[in-house]
């Protein structure tokens, strides 16, 4: 190689700018378009746009697949809300973009909080590309081009339109389903003790399981002797009987159910599904449809059970019936078998609510021993600032290998350039295919530590932990929902075990590490 060509390979080397990074965000509202040609359209219009524009496209993309963004939910939990965390937390860098095949890709939902979402990314310095019409939109281009504004706008209007129409049609049509209901079964979807087997395209009729139908008949025939819904489940345990679904052991709460079914005796109640202007889903049910399924109880029976329990049922509060979930719901695990716990709450005469073992609870193995929930949640409350100063806060270096393994990227990108150009003009030897072939498998080993980091980052960087647990430390002071710390807990953490033999709740902490809080004195006397 001469020497100027080197001189001007490493001047080259020397003049590197790394290019922009882009980020592909997939979306569709049905699991059947996975397997049609929805996403490999949406990740070939982001491949082909990033190459020809200069971008770098990052390799892991953002994906809301057979998610809806009519009402909003895929800003609110799913692969956007990702995205859009990771913008908060500058894990996404200001300049970078935002791939989509279409504006609905992001949003279908109303037009204010649609075009808000749309401005919050054009905000946080993101460009939005859409890759069907290769229109941009930039905090620069739309405050000097306002009539991006509007087009977006009109865009955004006619995805939501297009959406509240489909909901229309898909309503009317479940309304004329709903009319030959008495004829014809609505849906395949049956109670556990039935199964819909087909005649042939135009007819079907339902079959009872009878293995499953004799249990809910013994289960009638024990509460109509008096026997309680937790003995019902604590015998069903004790025998081994299969429970019906994927639960491996049998619980009140499904025997109250099971007791409080229309189904058995043929009745089925179509509901209706509706939307609040908050968004919120409301479930209303219809008006039932008797002799719609095969009896397995008896009309008498069914009645006879029903009156026992109504007769028996204490009076609603003044204070309203629905209880207040407990902060560390869905979360709390026994000390002893590691188990979900569960809370029992049995009445003034039978003390403060209660956390128990689900095990023990059900008489399906573990140690009943119980603990207070107020001691719980106080302790939690009193000691916040030591809980969140005791959790750990991520990594602080990941941000930093992260930068120091693009720059590696680079300089190995660079390198491949230089071999592959002094081949081309003739440098071809044994030694430079052998380079070549090194340093694409770097590359390789590279990409993929790169596209690791950026996973762990996403849940583990120091700003993301921290901003959770100021968010919880917040909550917890200013004595908010117990719903709302409930649900920040529940990005924190893996788990909460409860300890009571040493009087400890451990937190297991979702971005690894734990921590401790005392919450009572050790019930065995050791420290």
């Amino acid at each position: 190689m001469g020497r100027k060509r080197e001189h001007e390979i490493q001047k080259g080397q020397g003049d590197h700018v790394p290019k922009a990074k882009a980020y592909s965000y997939l979306r569709f509202s049905t699991p059947e378009q996975a397997l049609g040609d929805s996403r490999r359209r949406q990740i070939d219009l982001a491949v082909k746009y990033a190459a020809a524009h200069g971008l770098e496209l990052d390799g892991r993309s953002y994906a809301d697949l057979g998610v809806s963004a009519y009402r909003g939910r895929n800003a609110a939990t799913g692969g956007l809300k990702q995205f859009l965390d990771a913008v908060e937390d500058r894990v996404i860098s200001e300049g970078a973009y935002l791939l989509v095949e279409n504006l609905d890709r992001i949003t279908r939902n109303q037009i204010i909080p649609a075009q808000t979402l749309f401005l919050q990314i054009l905000d946080a310095g993101i460009t939005i590309v859409t890759l069907a019409d290769q229109r941009s939109y930039s905090r620069e281009s739309v405050n000097a081009n306002p009539t991006d504004l509007i087009i977006s706008i009109l865009s955004m209007i006619r995805g939501n339109e297009e959406s509240a129409m489909k909901a229309q049609r898909v309503r009317a049509a479940w309304d004329a389903k709903r009319k030959r209901a008495t004829r014809e079964p609505l849906t395949a979807k049956a109670p556990a003790w039935l199964r819909l087997d087909y005649n042939d395209k135009k007819s079907s009729h339902w079959t009872v399981l009878e293995e499953r139908a004799e249990v809910v008949r013994r289960i009638f025939r024990m509460a109509e002797k008096g026997i309680g819904q937790e003995t019902i489940a604590a015998t069903l345990n004790k025998e081994a009987v299969p429970t019906f679904g994927r639960g491996k052991m049998w619980h009140r709460s499904f025997i109250k159910k099971l007791l409080d079914s229309d189904a058995v005796v043929g009745t089925f109640t179509p509901h209706t599904i509706s939307h609040e202007t908050s968004g919120k889903r409301v479930r209303t049910p219809g008006k039932p449809i008797p002799d719609y399924y095969p009896r397995v109880i008896d009309r008498e029976l069914f009645e006879n059970i029903r009156a026992m329990r109504l007769d028996g049922r204490r009076q609603p509060s003044t204070k309203g019936t629905r209880r207040p979930v407990h902060i560390l719901s869905g979360i709390a695990r026994c000390g002893r078998c590691g188990g979900s716990m569960t809370r029992v709450y049995k009445g003034r005469k039978g003390g403060k609510p209660k956390l128990v073992c689900m095990a023990a609870k059900v008489r399906a193995g573990c140690v009943y021993e119980s603990v207070n929930v107020e001691d719980v949640e106080r302790a939690i409350s009193e000691d916040i600032e030591h809980v969140v100063g005791t959790a750990p806060v991520g990594d602080e270096h990941l941000d930093a290998a992260l930068g120091q393994l693009e720059l590696l990227r680079g300089a190995i990108a660079d390198q491949l350039e230089n071999v592959a150009q002094a081949i081309a003009i003739g440098g071809d030897s044994a030694t430079l295919r052998e380079q070549l072939r090194r340093l694409e498998a770097e590359r390789e080993k590279r990409d993929k530590e790169h596209d690791m980091l950026l996973e762990k980052i996403a849940t583990a960087s120091r700003p993301s932990i921290e901003r959770r647990l100021a968010e919880l430390e917040g909550l917890v002071k200013s004595a908010a929902d117990k719903a709302e710390i409930n649900a920040t807990l529940r990005q924190l953490l893996r788990a909460a075990i409860v300890d009571r033999k040493r009087g400890k709740l451990r937190f297991d902490w979702a971005h690894g590490g734990e921590s401790e809080l005392m919450f009572a004195w050790p019930s065995d006397g050791e420290p």
